[in-house]
Protein backbone atom coordinates (compact mmCIF):
# COMPACT_ATOMS: atom_id res chain seq x y z
CA UNK A 1 0.00 0.00 0.00
CA UNK A 2 1.10 3.36 -0.90
CA UNK A 3 2.50 5.94 1.94
CA UNK A 4 -0.37 8.53 0.65
CA UNK A 5 -3.23 5.52 0.67
CA UNK A 6 -1.90 4.90 4.20
CA UNK A 7 -2.92 8.39 5.16
CA UNK A 8 -6.20 8.40 4.02
CA UNK A 9 -7.21 4.95 5.62
CA UNK A 10 -5.51 6.50 8.86
CA UNK A 11 -7.77 9.68 8.39
CA UNK A 12 -10.85 7.48 7.88
CA UNK A 13 -10.14 5.52 10.58
CA UNK A 14 -9.50 8.37 13.35
CA UNK A 15 -12.94 10.13 11.62
CA UNK A 16 -14.90 6.99 12.01
CA UNK A 17 -13.89 6.43 15.49
CA UNK A 18 -14.43 10.23 16.56
CA UNK A 19 -17.79 9.92 15.10
CA UNK A 20 -18.35 6.71 17.40
CA UNK A 21 -16.77 8.55 20.47
CA UNK A 22 -19.46 11.62 19.38
CA UNK A 23 -22.26 9.11 19.75
CA UNK A 24 -21.19 7.67 22.71
CA UNK A 25 -20.24 10.00 25.22
CA UNK A 26 -21.57 13.17 24.36
CA UNK A 27 -20.21 16.66 25.12
CA UNK A 28 -17.58 14.91 27.14
CA UNK A 29 -16.18 13.72 23.60
CA UNK A 30 -14.90 17.08 22.63
CA UNK A 31 -12.37 16.83 25.60
CA UNK A 32 -11.64 12.77 25.34
CA UNK A 33 -10.55 13.48 21.48
CA UNK A 34 -8.72 16.96 22.26
CA UNK A 35 -6.40 14.42 24.23
CA UNK A 36 -6.50 12.13 21.36
CA UNK A 37 -5.37 14.17 19.09
CA UNK A 38 -1.86 13.33 20.37
CA UNK A 39 -2.10 10.25 19.31
CA UNK A 40 -3.08 11.09 15.91
CA UNK A 41 0.25 13.16 15.52
CA UNK A 42 2.12 9.63 16.20
CA UNK A 43 1.08 8.35 13.36
CA UNK A 44 1.10 11.45 11.16
CA UNK A 45 4.84 12.08 12.01
CA UNK A 46 5.63 8.23 12.07
CA UNK A 47 4.48 8.48 8.55
CA UNK A 48 2.65 5.27 10.20
CA UNK A 49 -0.49 3.06 8.90
CA UNK A 50 -2.61 2.56 12.11
CA UNK A 51 -2.82 -1.49 11.27
CA UNK A 52 1.18 -1.08 11.21
CA UNK A 53 1.60 -0.11 15.02
CA UNK A 54 3.42 -2.62 16.87
CA UNK A 55 5.31 -3.14 20.31
CA UNK A 56 8.28 -2.07 19.46
CA UNK A 57 6.24 1.75 18.69
CA UNK A 58 4.61 1.79 22.35
CA UNK A 59 7.74 3.92 23.96
CA UNK A 60 7.39 6.40 21.41
CA UNK A 61 3.97 6.82 21.30
CA UNK A 62 4.69 6.78 25.54
CA UNK A 63 7.43 9.19 25.70
CA UNK A 64 7.13 11.56 22.92
CA UNK A 65 3.78 12.21 22.37
CA UNK A 66 1.20 10.38 25.44
CA UNK A 67 4.06 13.39 27.63
CA UNK A 68 0.83 14.62 29.46
CA UNK A 69 1.70 16.40 32.86
CA UNK A 70 -0.40 17.24 35.21
CA UNK A 71 -3.58 15.98 34.56
CA UNK A 72 -6.86 16.29 36.94
CA UNK A 73 -8.02 12.20 37.33
CA UNK A 74 -10.81 13.06 35.17
CA UNK A 75 -8.84 14.21 32.50
CA UNK A 76 -6.62 11.35 32.68
CA UNK A 77 -9.50 8.91 33.15
CA UNK A 78 -10.91 10.41 29.71
CA UNK A 79 -7.61 9.96 27.86
CA UNK A 80 -7.23 6.41 29.34
CA UNK A 81 -10.74 5.52 28.36
CA UNK A 82 -10.19 7.19 24.74
CA UNK A 83 -7.36 5.01 24.07
CA UNK A 84 -8.63 1.68 25.42
CA UNK A 85 -12.17 2.71 23.55
CA UNK A 86 -9.68 2.79 20.42
CA UNK A 87 -8.14 -0.72 20.71
CA UNK A 88 -11.37 -1.93 20.96
CA UNK A 89 -12.80 -0.46 17.63
CA UNK A 90 -9.44 -1.27 16.06
CA UNK A 91 -9.78 -5.32 17.02
CA UNK A 92 -13.93 -4.85 15.57
CA UNK A 93 -12.04 -3.78 12.26
CA UNK A 94 -9.73 -7.10 12.80
CA UNK A 95 -7.24 -4.51 13.25
CA UNK A 96 -4.20 -6.41 15.82
CA UNK A 97 -4.46 -3.87 18.91
CA UNK A 98 -4.73 -6.87 21.32
CA UNK A 99 -1.05 -6.43 22.32
CA UNK A 100 -1.85 -2.23 23.00
CA UNK A 101 -4.80 -2.61 24.95
CA UNK A 102 -3.01 -5.72 27.49
CA UNK A 103 -0.08 -2.59 27.60
CA UNK A 104 -2.37 -0.09 28.98
CA UNK A 105 -4.13 -2.38 31.24
CA UNK A 106 -1.18 -3.83 32.90
CA UNK A 107 0.71 -0.19 32.90
CA UNK A 108 -2.37 1.52 33.83
CA UNK A 109 -1.19 2.75 37.76
CA UNK A 110 1.75 3.68 36.10
CA UNK A 111 0.65 5.88 33.43
CA UNK A 112 -1.81 7.65 35.78
CA UNK A 113 1.08 8.46 38.06
CA UNK A 114 2.99 9.60 35.64
CA UNK A 115 0.13 11.72 33.74
CA UNK A 116 -1.40 13.04 37.07
CA UNK A 117 -0.90 15.09 39.71
CA UNK A 118 -2.86 15.30 43.26
CA UNK A 119 -6.12 17.10 42.69
CA UNK A 120 -9.65 16.38 44.72
CA UNK A 121 -11.39 14.09 43.00
CA UNK A 122 -14.36 15.21 40.89
CA UNK A 123 -13.27 18.93 41.13
CA UNK A 124 -15.37 21.47 38.42
CA UNK A 125 -12.17 20.92 36.08
CA UNK A 126 -12.62 17.44 35.51
CA UNK A 127 -15.55 17.47 33.50
CA UNK A 128 -15.47 21.52 31.94
CA UNK A 129 -18.98 22.51 30.15
CA UNK A 130 -20.13 18.79 30.90
CA UNK A 131 -24.14 18.74 31.10
CA UNK A 132 -24.60 16.38 34.41
CA UNK A 133 -28.01 15.48 32.55
CA UNK A 134 -25.52 13.95 29.75
CA UNK A 135 -23.90 11.78 32.51
CA UNK A 136 -26.83 10.11 33.43
CA UNK A 137 -28.53 9.72 29.97
CA UNK A 138 -25.31 7.72 29.14
CA UNK A 139 -24.54 5.99 32.59
CA UNK A 140 -23.28 3.40 31.02
CA UNK A 141 -20.72 4.06 29.11
CA UNK A 142 -19.80 6.99 31.98
CA UNK A 143 -19.49 4.47 34.79
CA UNK A 144 -16.33 2.72 33.96
CA UNK A 145 -14.45 6.52 33.76
CA UNK A 146 -16.07 7.16 37.04
CA UNK A 147 -15.11 4.04 38.69
CA UNK A 148 -11.37 4.69 37.20
CA UNK A 149 -11.49 8.59 39.38
CA UNK A 150 -11.46 6.36 42.57
CA UNK A 151 -9.51 3.13 41.47
CA UNK A 152 -7.61 3.62 44.47
CA UNK A 153 -10.75 4.01 47.05
CA UNK A 154 -11.81 1.14 49.53
CA UNK A 155 -15.42 0.97 49.67
CA UNK A 156 -16.60 0.79 53.40
CA UNK A 157 -20.53 -0.33 53.23
CA UNK A 158 -21.24 0.60 56.93
CA UNK A 159 -19.89 3.91 56.61
CA UNK A 160 -20.92 4.34 53.32
CA UNK A 161 -24.70 3.68 54.59
CA UNK A 162 -24.23 5.96 57.47
CA UNK A 163 -23.48 8.75 55.47
CA UNK A 164 -26.77 8.13 53.57
CA UNK A 165 -28.96 8.22 56.50
CA UNK A 166 -26.90 11.28 57.90
CA UNK A 167 -28.00 13.04 54.68
CA UNK A 168 -31.74 11.87 54.49
CA UNK A 169 -32.02 12.83 57.94
CA UNK A 170 -30.62 16.63 57.33
CA UNK A 171 -32.82 16.30 54.14
CA UNK A 172 -35.76 15.97 55.98
CA UNK A 173 -34.83 17.72 59.49
CA UNK A 174 -34.32 21.02 57.11
CA UNK A 175 -37.14 20.39 55.33
CA UNK A 176 -39.65 20.21 58.37
CA UNK A 177 -37.58 22.81 60.03
CA UNK A 178 -38.05 25.50 57.39
CA UNK A 179 -41.79 24.52 56.75
CA UNK A 180 -41.94 25.00 60.54
CA UNK A 181 -40.22 28.48 61.10
CA UNK A 182 -42.06 29.44 57.42
CA UNK A 183 -45.73 29.61 59.46
CA UNK A 184 -43.78 30.87 62.23
CA UNK A 185 -41.74 34.05 61.27
CA UNK A 186 -43.88 34.32 57.56
CA UNK A 187 -42.59 37.90 57.13
CA UNK A 188 -38.61 36.84 57.30
CA UNK A 189 -36.18 37.59 54.18
CA UNK A 190 -35.16 34.38 52.87
CA UNK A 191 -31.44 35.30 54.34
CA UNK A 192 -33.11 35.10 57.38
CA UNK A 193 -34.95 32.40 57.16
CA UNK A 194 -32.18 30.39 55.97
CA UNK A 195 -30.11 31.78 58.99
CA UNK A 196 -32.73 30.22 61.31
CA UNK A 197 -32.91 26.88 59.55
CA UNK A 198 -29.28 26.84 59.71
CA UNK A 199 -28.76 27.03 63.28
CA UNK A 200 -31.43 24.43 64.34
CA UNK A 201 -30.22 21.91 61.51
CA UNK A 202 -26.76 22.21 62.11
CA UNK A 203 -26.86 22.54 65.79
CA UNK A 204 -25.04 19.66 66.44
CA UNK A 205 -22.21 19.18 63.14
CA UNK A 206 -21.44 16.07 62.13
CA UNK A 207 -17.69 15.50 61.97
CA UNK A 208 -16.95 15.77 58.63
CA UNK A 209 -13.64 13.80 58.76
CA UNK A 210 -15.42 10.35 59.56
CA UNK A 211 -17.06 10.71 56.07
CA UNK A 212 -13.69 12.06 54.28
CA UNK A 213 -14.24 10.94 50.78
CA UNK A 214 -17.01 8.37 51.42
CA UNK A 215 -19.51 9.97 48.80
CA UNK A 216 -17.15 9.33 45.69
CA UNK A 217 -17.12 5.89 46.47
CA UNK A 218 -20.24 5.24 45.49
CA UNK A 219 -19.04 4.72 41.89
CA UNK A 220 -17.64 1.77 43.30
CA UNK A 221 -21.23 0.63 44.01
CA UNK A 222 -23.05 -1.72 41.28
CA UNK A 223 -24.07 0.28 38.18
CA UNK A 224 -27.66 0.69 39.03
CA UNK A 225 -26.86 1.71 42.76
CA UNK A 226 -24.38 4.65 41.27
CA UNK A 227 -27.23 5.65 39.05
CA UNK A 228 -29.14 5.83 41.39
CA UNK A 229 -27.39 8.02 43.90
CA UNK A 230 -26.17 10.15 40.92
CA UNK A 231 -29.81 10.89 40.07
CA UNK A 232 -30.56 12.02 43.73
CA UNK A 233 -27.46 14.18 43.49
CA UNK A 234 -28.84 15.90 40.68
CA UNK A 235 -32.51 16.47 41.68
CA UNK A 236 -31.04 17.56 44.79
CA UNK A 237 -28.91 20.54 43.28
CA UNK A 238 -31.72 21.11 40.90
CA UNK A 239 -34.68 21.64 43.90
CA UNK A 240 -33.10 25.01 45.00
CA UNK A 241 -34.11 26.25 41.60
CA UNK A 242 -37.97 25.73 42.87
CA UNK A 243 -39.49 28.64 44.95
CA UNK A 244 -39.59 27.41 48.95
CA UNK A 245 -42.60 26.40 50.14
CA UNK A 246 -43.92 25.89 46.66
CA UNK A 247 -45.97 22.69 45.17
CA UNK A 248 -42.57 21.85 42.89
CA UNK A 249 -40.08 22.07 46.36
CA UNK A 250 -42.37 19.57 47.96
CA UNK A 251 -42.60 17.07 45.41
CA UNK A 252 -39.23 17.13 45.12
CA UNK A 253 -38.33 16.88 48.69
CA UNK A 254 -40.37 13.72 48.67
CA UNK A 255 -38.72 12.21 45.67
CA UNK A 256 -35.05 12.98 46.69
CA UNK A 257 -36.04 11.40 50.39
CA UNK A 258 -37.61 8.49 49.41
CA UNK A 259 -35.17 7.77 46.34
CA UNK A 260 -32.15 7.82 49.27
CA UNK A 261 -34.38 5.63 51.32
CA UNK A 262 -34.85 3.25 48.28
CA UNK A 263 -30.98 3.35 47.87
CA UNK A 264 -30.18 2.70 51.29
CA UNK A 265 -32.23 -0.07 51.25
CA UNK A 266 -30.89 -1.62 47.94
CA UNK A 267 -26.90 -1.05 49.57
CA UNK A 268 -28.48 -3.03 52.78
CA UNK A 269 -29.75 -5.70 50.69
CA UNK A 270 -27.06 -6.49 48.43
CA UNK A 271 -24.42 -6.67 51.50
CA UNK A 272 -26.85 -8.37 53.58
CA UNK A 273 -24.77 -11.33 55.23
Amino acid sequence: MSEKGERMDNETIFEEFGDIIEAKYGHMAEDMLSFFDEFTIFFEEENLGVARFTKKKIDTLIDDYLDFEGLSDGECSMLFQALLDFCDFCISKKINYGFFKTFLEKEKDRLYGWWSEEEPLFSEDDFPEINPDDILENFDHFYEILKLQVKNKKLDVPKLVEFLEITRSRIVHSYTTSQEIRKKYPDLSEEEHLQKVEEIVFKEPVDVDDFKDIEKTMFLLPKEQAKKFLDITLKLEGNTEYEPGSPERKKAFEEITAGLQDLIDDIKKTNKK
